[in-house]
């Protein structure tokens, strides 16, 4: 049943998601585009840091925010790029008549659950049971392949938290109790906050990085859940019907 799911997995990976519908055909633009997104996000970071620590980095100040506002305007121009292309393929390659400003439309998130219906048809898959059984061999699989974390949040927090403190206490002893110490201590926190949010940024953009670039198995697999949980719902509301009639 393994090969079954893999064989699948091969299918939606191939013939379903949105970089092998679309972004193939433009894949070095997209990819472009997503070098100058994560090279924003980056510089974003940098930016934010020194701005928290202006103290510190004011002199090299100028030159990140330069390079912040020349990957803000790649990124946007190759965005803006990007999603005019994506929008001509559609219309050219599956006739869809798009007059909003994004690419994907209800229309295409219809057409991707009817090819992979088809082929579930083909291979006498679509039917309820059969969903069911799928739905849990992936579930399955994708904790069989998960990989375990290196270093739990706990194990993480004690070894973090004292060398954070050994810091601020070297850092405020060089600072003077007065005019500067205060901001460095509104700085600090405020700078904790933005990397906290960072980090939820990043899980977010490490998981669309899989997706639509490199594709990890284990995040195709979660998508074809997705996808086979919605047309067992679809089955599940058509008996429903034809029991009521």
């Amino acid at each position: 049943m393994n090969f079954l799911i893999d064989k699948l997995t091969k299918f939606y990976k191939n013939n379903v998601i949105a970089y092998s519908l679309v972004f193939k055909e433009i894949k070095i633009r997209y990819h472009l585009f997503i070098v100058f997104a994560l090279s924003l996000y980056l510089t974003t970071l940098q930016l934010v840091v020194k701005v928290g620590l202006y103290f510190y980095f004011a002199g090299t100040l100028l030159n990140t925010f330069n390079s912040f506002l020349i990957s803000l305007v790649l990124c946007v121009g190759l965005f803006f790029h990007v999603n005019s292309k994506a929008k001509k393929i559609v219309r050219k390659k599956f006739r869809f008549r798009n007059k909003g400003f994004s690419w994907r439309t209800d229309e295409f998130e219809k057409m991707q659950s009817r090819i992979l219906i088809d082929h579930l048809r083909e291979k006498k898959l679509y039917k309820e049971e059969k969903l069911k059984q799928l739905i849990d061999l992936c579930y399955k699989e994708i904790e069989r392949k998960k990989l375990p974390s290196l270093i739990a949040p706990t194990i993480f927090i004690s070894l973090f938290v004292p060398i954070w403190v050994q810091f601020l206490t070297i850092l405020f002893k060089e600072t003077s109790i007065s005019e500067r110490a205060f901001p460095l201590a509104v700085s600090i926190t405020l700078l904790l906050i933005v990397i906290m949010i960072s980090i939820t940024i990043s899980k977010w953009i490490i998981k669309e990085m899989f997706e639509f670039v490199w594709i990890s198995e284990s995040q195709l697999k979660k998508n074809l859940v997705h996808r086979l949980e919605e047309l067992l719902i679809e089955i599940e509301e058509d008996e429903k019907q034809s029991d009521l009639g």
